[in-house]
């Protein structure tokens, strides 16, 4: 389509960068730095992208606001917080921010791109887990948590917001 080849002139010149909140499509330009890659999930206030960092060439995830929160001065505020109280955390079980920017009505910030399964997959795909493995995790996640909780609230926690590592360790979102 017209739209196609446009986005992908634009983006292929590194001149197009869509500047609101929308749907990303692969190839997207983000802050004339963030190629996106993928989608990779969407909750109730955000949509999260895998997405290249052009400055440090890393693949991180991206987090947008959602259109329909964009004007609401509530979740602005709690999207706003929510940058703000992870960057206070620093502990390996806890996903790292690295950037949060307003771009035109484009909210968003990235943070590690963690490589593995939600916990609510890992559980689905393994069933019913062993003892061992479930004080394991849960033991990981406490320790995450008591170190969160220094500094705020966890208001989302759920396996969906816990990621399971190959190496068994895990990354709460």
């Amino acid at each position: 389509t017209a739209r196609d080849d446009s986005r992908r002139a634009g983006a292929s010149e590194g001149c197009m960068e869509p500047e609101t909140a929308k749907d990303f499509e692969a190839g997207d330009l983000i802050a004339d730095r963030y190629e996106v890659k993928r989608t990779l999930g969407k909750g109730g206030m955000g949509k999260v992208y895998l997405v290249l960092d052009h400055q440090t060439n890393e693949l991180l995830a991206l987090k947008t606001l959602l259109p329909q929160h964009v004007d609401n001065e509530r979740a602005l505020q709690r999207f706003v917080r929510e940058v703000k109280a992870v960057r206070q955390l620093n502990h390996p079980s806890i996903v790292r921010i690295h950037d949060a920017r307003k771009s035109s009505t484009l909210l968003f910030y990235t943070m590690d791109y963690v490589e593995g399964k939600s916990l609510h997959e890992f559980i689905r795909e393994r069933g019913r887990l062993g003892l061992g493995s479930t004080v394991r995790i849960l033991s990981l996640l406490c320790h995450a948590l008591e170190h969160a909780h220094q500094h705020t609230i966890h208001r989302d926690l759920s396996p969906d917001n816990v990621m399971v590592l190959p190496d068994g360790s895990i990354k709460l979102l």
